[in-house]
């Protein structure tokens, strides 16, 4: 009787183990079937291509740039040129993005207004070139130090900013249309708009008429978020 429940229980087992490789094998051919049919089904189909619809791109954001007087007596040749070389461990980092952002806190407004310090900076235009061979190409101009040197210096620094091919600057303007305008650019596929402001301006103030000149959102916080509905809306 031993005998016969041990044949009876090792036959048992083996139609368990047959069975189960067989209906394994069976369903895991139409499963691998079915894979393969999908698969196939998405191949012939151009629009289901992730990378069809992909688009990226590298953004840097550099903080602010302000010319103190110690730094640019460091940066001050004997000729009276400038060289801001030690900023190279920064700045070289910035070539290898594609959008490179910076805050230039201290306007650029023109080397015969005079270079000024603390509290009402002007920094040299030649700061700002060396940005650009850096490759920043996207500079906000609005921040506390918009009015440090008047009107003028916005005018210098409007005239400096619109002369360098492939950049895009916001936060200070030359007329009321430039302000407004939501203007889109596009980077690998993607578009975006960019703009800049400021909560005040170390209490200076516009001239009358002239509001637009800088992107102060204090008195009026509803301008600077229709700017950014209407931008979303666009890119």
């Amino acid at each position: 009787h031993l005998r016969k429940s041990i044949k009876v229980s090792l036959l048992a087992c083996a139609c368990l183990i047959t069975g189960t490789f067989l209906f394994r094998s069976c369903t895991g051919s139409n499963q691998k079937e079915e894979v393969e049919q999908v698969t196939a089904q998405t191949s012939s189909s151009p629009s289901s291509s992730p990378e069809s619809n992909t688009h990226s791109f590298r953004l840097f954001l550099l903080g602010d740039a302000l010319t103190q007087e110690q730094l640019l007596a460091q940066a001050q040749q004997a000729d009276g040129s400038w060289d801001f070389s030690m900023f190279d461990d920064i700045t070289d980092q910035a070539r290898e993005y594609d959008l490179a952002f910076y805050n230039q806190e201290s306007i650029l407004g023109g080397d015969h207004l005079g270079i000024s310090y603390f509290p009402t900076f002007n920094g040299p235009q030649a700061f700002g070139d060396y940005m650009v061979s850096k490759g920043f190409n996207l500079v906000s101009k609005a921040n506390n130090h918009c009015l440090d040197r008047g009107e003028q210096a916005i005018h210098n620094s409007e005239a400096y900013w619109s002369s360098k091919a492939g950049v895009i600057s916001a936060g200070t303007n030359e007329s009321q249309a430039e302000q407004d305008a939501v203007n889109v650019h596009e980077c690998n596929g993607i578009t975006y708009a960019f703009n800049a402001w400021t909560y005040g301006m170390n209490g200076n103030v516009c001239p009358d008429g002239e509001e637009y000149l800088v992107n102060c959102y204090r008195d009026d916080p509803q301008k600077m978020l229709n700017w950014v509905k209407e931008a979303d809306q666009k890119a």
